[in-house]
């Protein structure tokens, strides 16, 4: 699991105040299985299992609140660090350059049609911190989806980050099981919050595997950012996540694809 220290990324911290909270829900999931209450229009018990419902769809708000608020923690860090543009990647400054204005009287039609624009643009405007904090602002409020690919678009073009996901592997687990865990995750979060029947049923035994698989994830992410932030800007961002326990391994009855 995911100690918090002195240091830790403040994304980090919230993540971790998060699965406190899921924890607190499986408590009340508990007290309500061993001391049913009564429904007075049935006349038998209400389900505890509703709460173990809430419970994948509140893990995959976890997880998804959790690479956002890394992701603007990195950029901000970075940001503070950078006195030109040139601290972000080519692929970042021309995607915030489609933010400006594209006027005729820039030099040739055929050089503006061209992508040329977007790099020399960045020679004209000396508001281009306001401008990357706009882009970066834009790109996450108009992500939907915590899937693996999504993830990795969305540290590429607002950090220029590639492969965010090929550092997401542990002894006992594979870069592409960890994908498919995650994805069979968020497959049945769609399921229950769409429809409240998930493709296949869940139990109180998911809740503690894909706590431990999310915890591990978000661990290893964070200290990737880390090492990608220091590699542009020769400082450390926050400290390294110690991630323990790393004994999830890839459980075919949990992890599978909808049919």
């Amino acid at each position: 699991m995911l100690i918090i220290q002195p240091g830790s990324a403040s994304a980090v911290k919230k993540f971790d105040r998060n699965m406190q909270e899921l924890k607190a829900l499986m408590a009340f999931h508990t007290q309500v299985s061993q001391h049913p209450l009564p429904n007075p229009v049935t006349r038998d018990y209400y389900d505890a299992n509703i709460l173990i419902k809430h419970g994948i769809v509140f893990l995959v708000t976890c997880w998804e609140d959790y690479v956002k608020s890394l992701l603007e923690e990195a950029f901000s860090f970075i940001l503070a660090r950078a006195n030109t543009p040139d601290m972000f990647p080519k692929n970042v400054q021309m995607s915030a350059a489609e933010l400006l204005p594209q006027e005729s009287k820039f030099a040739t039609e055929v050089w503006h049609r061209s992508d040329e624009w977007k790099k020399d643009i960045w020679r004209l405007t000396t508001e281009w911190q306001q401008l990357l904090t706009k882009h970066q602002a834009a790109k996450v409020s108009k992500s939907q989806s915590p899937r693996p690919e999504a993830v990795e678009e969305l540290f590429y073009q607002v950090l220029g980050m590639k492969h965010l996901s090929q550092s997401w592997f542990w002894p006992t687990m594979t870069t592409e099981k960890v994908k498919l865990c995650l994805n069979t995750l968020i497959d049945l979060r769609g399921d229950l919050v769409h429809k409240n029947v998930s493709y296949r049923p869940v139990e109180i035994a998911d809740i503690d595997y894909f706590s431990l698989f999310v915890n591990q994830l978000a661990g290893i992410s964070g200290n990737t950012v880390r090492n990608y932030i220091y590699a542009r800007t020769t400082e450390l961002p926050w400290a390294e996540n110690e991630v323990f326990d790393l004994t999830s391994t890839f459980d075919p009855r949990r992890c599978t694809l909808r049919r």
